[in-house]
């Protein structure tokens, strides 16, 4: 198993693969332009961890989802959790408050 090979390499508990220097934390990617803002992310595999599905040859193989964004499937599109929705308008509140 991983948790095996990792102990045997001496990497057991280690980081958790979302946050590992290759992995997807550091693809996610911010973008903006006069009316918009989002993320993009680089991994081909993205979507699939975010909000889960099947995959392989013949999509047999069924991969729960494991979010590593604070996103949640609303109908056809990603809303933010109320944590991450709060947090944002307090730091666009700020940011504005300031003036800059």
């Amino acid at each position: 198993s991983t948790i095996r090979q990792r102990e045997k390499a001496g990497h057991w508990p280690g980081k958790k693969l979302q946050r590992s220097p290759g992995g997807l934390a550091p693809s996610v990617q911010p973008f903006h332009d006069a009316n918009r803002a989002g993320l993009s992310v680089s991994k081909p595999y993205a979507a699939i961890q975010q909000l889960g599905g099947k995959a392989g040859r013949g999509q047999k193989v069924n991969i729960p989802a494991r979010g590593y964004m604070p996103g949640r499937k609303e109908g056809s599109d990603l809303e933010l959790t109320p944590t991450a929705r709060s947090v944002l308008l307090e730091m666009m509140t700020d940011f504005v408050e300031a003036g800059i």
